[in-house]
């Protein structure tokens, strides 16, 4: 019974905050009086949260939990705490955005707050400081165009006050990155063989076919109930845990990928998002190949220092998303005024494309358009914490063992790595 209530009551948020408005981005962009773009988000249900929450409820009250051994029991109250949080987040979502009246938006609103930050934590306003300045830093007003230096007056003036001495950005070692490099590549050449040699240009059908054929003839032994899709719809590749498949984006722009985008596509998703999805995948709790509670910021690190190791180029992660949440967080600013502010910073200090930027604010509204959401926080967070990992243990030979055989866990939980142990002695079979 247990076990059953664990399942259905887990939910994955981003899948029910998909946004199937396929329109919303160029109406947008179009039409600059818009304070928000009109998503539509028709997997919501109201209903089936309110149900999960009652389920879990119940759970919690029948005693069931108490009649477990010590590590099955921790287990299962670990889980249901991150899915109450995250059903209490989705219904919030439904609440503000079905609400009749301002009292009624204000009350779902201070619910949303809690639950975001229950379930994705907070923004670090020196980090977030330290970002905004380095970025500016990148830019030469004298060197600036008169209509780029118009621009740039326009995003000093919509900036919120920043410190004269901020913080500086974290950057590993240049010999670290240089050694972690060569691991990678040995690692990874026996999917990335499979690319073409003499190919630079792919389709989103042949990016599809080349991953499918990398998890036929590399993993399949463990591979057999995963697939890989062109799914309708969506703007860039990701891996659908509960149902196995990595999804490529029928609706890319541009409807190609480079040769270098499709290695860090393969390293990311399928390198480790699906990687680490694969231990314990046959026993009967789902959370090790769908995410222990937190794991999310250390699957996501894991994932860009691969894509760098690979490359052998550093390059910071997650700092457009860290910006968009730092000023909806700090500033208050709605999606209007942060899109306005990305599109002139990204631009001026040769970052993100003007339709990134839009993505990176879409993102961090999802499911309302109003209220943020702080869960893009894993990309910067995540990178920094497991680039200083890899510092520390770069000469030890269970390094990569220790990033991709440890399942959805975050290795830095003492819990989540006591579970993984268990699970690998057959607890939970």
């Amino acid at each position: 019974m247990l076990r059953n209530i664990l399942n259905e009551t887990d939910v994955d948020v981003l899948q029910e905050l998909i946004n199937e408005n396929r329109s919303a981005r160029s109406e947008f962009l179009s039409d600059a009086s818009m304070q928000a773009p009109l998503c539509i988000y028709p997997h919501l249900n109201p209903e089936r949260y309110r149900k999960s929450l009652e389920q879990i409820e119940t759970c919690t009250a029948s005693g069931e939990l108490e009649k477990l051994p010590f590590f099955e029991r921790q287990l299962a109250e670990m889980m249901l705490d991150f899915n109450l949080k995250k059903h209490s987040f989705l219904l919030a979502v439904c609440d503000w955005n079905n609400a009749e009246n301002e009292t009624q938006k204000t009350e779902a609103a201070a619910r949303h707050q809690a639950a975001n930050q229950a379930l994705y934590g907070l923004p670090d306003r020196s980090e977030f400081e330290a970002i905004l300045c380095e970025l500016l830093d990148r830019i030469q007003p004298d060197a600036l165009n008169k209509a780029d230096r118009q621009s740039y007056e326009e995003l000093l003036d919509m900036l919120p006050p920043l410190p004269a001495n901020p913080c500086r950005m974290y950057r590993p070692a240049d010999w670290v990155l240089q050694r972690f490099s060569e691991l990678a590549n040995d690692f990874y050449a026996p999917f990335l063989r499979h690319i073409p040699a003499d190919q630079t240009s792919f389709s989103i059908q042949e990016a599809a076919d080349i991953t499918a054929e990398i998890l036929r003839d590399e993993l399949a032994e463990y591979a057999e109930k995963w697939s890989v899709i062109v799914d309708i719809g969506r703007v860039s590749a990701a891996v659908d845990q509960e149902k196995r498949r990595i999804l490529f984006p029928s609706d890319r722009i541009p409807n190609t990928y480079t040769r270098s985008s499709l290695i860090n596509i393969i390293t990311h998703e399928l390198g480790v998002h699906v990687l680490r999805a694969m231990p314990f995948q046959n026993i009967q709790i789902q959370a090790f190949s769908r995410g222990l509670p937190g794991y999310e910021t250390i699957d996501e690190g894991i994932a860009k220092l691969m894509e760098q190791g690979v490359s052998g180029i550093y390059q910071e992660s997650g700092i457009v998303h860290y910006i968009t949440v730092g000023l909806a967080h700090f500033c208050n600013m709605n999606f209007r005024q942060i899109f306005e502010i990305q599109k002139r910073l990204q631009k001026l200090s040769g970052g993100a494309s003007e339709i990134v930027c839009y993505n990176s604010v879409q993102r961090a509204f999802r499911g309302t358009t109003a209220l943020p959401v702080h869960k893009d926080l894993v990309y910067y967070n995540g990178a920094v914490q497991i680039w200083k990992f890899v510092e520390q243990h770069i000469d030890d030979p269970q390094l990569f063992d220790s990033l991709l055989l440890s399942a959805k866990t975050d290795i830095f939980n003492p819990a989540h790595m006591q579970l993984v142990y268990e699970a690998k002695n057959g607890k939970f079979v």
